[in-house]
């Protein structure tokens, strides 16, 4: 989803998992960001009546989704790309017979888990930024594990902000993403690890009509590890109408692991939603980072929210907030309207910071594939400096 990564987050690594997650899951959003997602549907509904006998949940096919997409995030300019996902699909399998009332309410209280899927694909925009990526996502185990991997290599010309003034770039590198996440015992909470590889080049155009200058580009590796803590009650992940997420994620990157720079990012991201009607859904937003250390500046927090370009703003600590409304016109279509603040602050008091970073915008949801809860999307978003539209696929949070 072309939003999808960009949040307020930072980190070499995000940079990878914003190219792939534009590629692979968002015609494109991540991010990614995620089918046996039926299957705790189903356990939740059967395990309210206890039964002496065992159930055996229906067989879903596996599906292709062919994934021609247009790129319309602002920082890289408009293109095309093409993805093909797989969402895996799953055998018919025997559960267990509940046999307890505490068995019941903790197999009820999960909500559905992210599909599993494999994707590969690459895309071209008009300012010469062009990517391939493949990616996996997996849930094990009854949801007990939960694993993405990414595999990248991209060619990004972008612009970065020194208060106000723009510098175009162009970094050139490989990337590698692995993130896994166990649940404790029946409940919504996870723990997970994560490491991240950029390794590549970065230079800086000196005129409106030159190529890098080879005194200003340069090699580097950016490694990183992380780990978090996170709470998710959400019914689904792809488009949630109830319950709530919490991530705290700490990456550290250091020479110790090979890396050329030496930092720590520090990100919290709380998401709620609530059904108000029969046919209304709220979601709220809350996404804040953090940096401390010597960060490359394609790792310094940035607002992110649909209608700015993402490294539009940035700052050691960038955070947003955002409100989206959900109307479900019919099972399989739905109207959305959001609206969104973001905010920025550095260490450094004599730097400037933007006040007014406001966006809003509406769109419409379609249900693609019903067994495997695949929704995709048009978002219009206004933000500070313009309009621009996003293509979604999932819940662009």
């Amino acid at each position: 989803m072309t939003t999808k990564s960009i949040t307020a987050g930072s980190g070499s690594k995000h940079i990878a998992v914003l190219l792939a997650c534009l590629i692979l899951f968002a015609g494109p959003s991540a991010s990614a960001q995620d089918s046996d997602a039926d299957s705790e549907s189903d356990s939740a509904t059967e395990a309210v009546t206890p039964d002496t006998t065992a159930t055996e949940s229906k067989a879903i096919k596996g599906r292709f989704l062919p994934a021609p997409f247009v790129i319309t995030e602002p920082a890289i300019g408009k293109g095309l790309g093409l993805g093909m996902i797989y969402f895996h699909g799953k055998e018919a399998v025997e559960r267990p017979r509940i046999q307890s009332a505490n068995a019941i309410g903790n197999t009820a209280r999960r909500g559905k888990p992210p599909p599993t899927a494999t994707a590969a694909g690459g895309f071209y925009t008009d300012n010469e930024t062009a990517g391939v990526a493949v990616a996996h996502s997996r849930s094990m185990l009854d949801d007990k594990y939960r694993i993405v991997g990414i595999l990248a290599s991209m060619d990004i010309h972008a612009t970065y902000y020194e208060q106000d003034q723009g510098f175009d770039f162009n970094l050139d590198a490989d990337a590698i993403y692995a993130r896994g996440q166990r649940r404790m015992g029946d409940s919504n909470v996870f723990f997970g690890l994560s490491f991240g590889v950029l390794d590549g080049d970065i230079g800086f155009d000196i005129g409106p009509n030159s190529q890098p200058a080879d005194v200003l580009a340069s090699d580097f590796t950016d490694v990183g590890v992380a780990g978090s803590a996170i709470y998710d009650s959400r019914d689904e992940s792809m488009m949630p109408g109830a319950g709530q997420l919490l991530d705290l994620t700490i990456w550290r990157h250091d020479d110790f692991l090979g890396s050329d720079f030496n930092y720590t990012n520090t990100r919290i991201k709380a998401l709620s939603f609530h059904q108000l009607a029969e046919k209304f859904f709220l979601g709220l937003r809350l996404d804040v980072a953090g940096n401390n250390g010597d960060a490359p500046f394609f790792a310094i927090p940035f607002v992110g929210l649909r209608g700015i370009p993402a490294m539009r703003y940035q700052g050691d600590t960038a955070g947003a907030i955002e409100i989206e409304g959900r109307y479900a016109i019919s099972p399989r279509w739905a109207a959305v309207a959001f609206t969104g603040a973001g905010f920025v602050d550095w260490d450094d008091s004599s730097i400037p910071t933007e006040d007014d970073i406001y966006t809003y915008g509406f769109g419409a949801r379609f249900q693609l594939f019903t067994e495997q809860n695949v929704w995709i999307g048009l978002d219009i978003a206004q933000g500070p400096e313009g309009s621009n539209w996003y293509i979604q696929i999932g819940h662009p949070w």
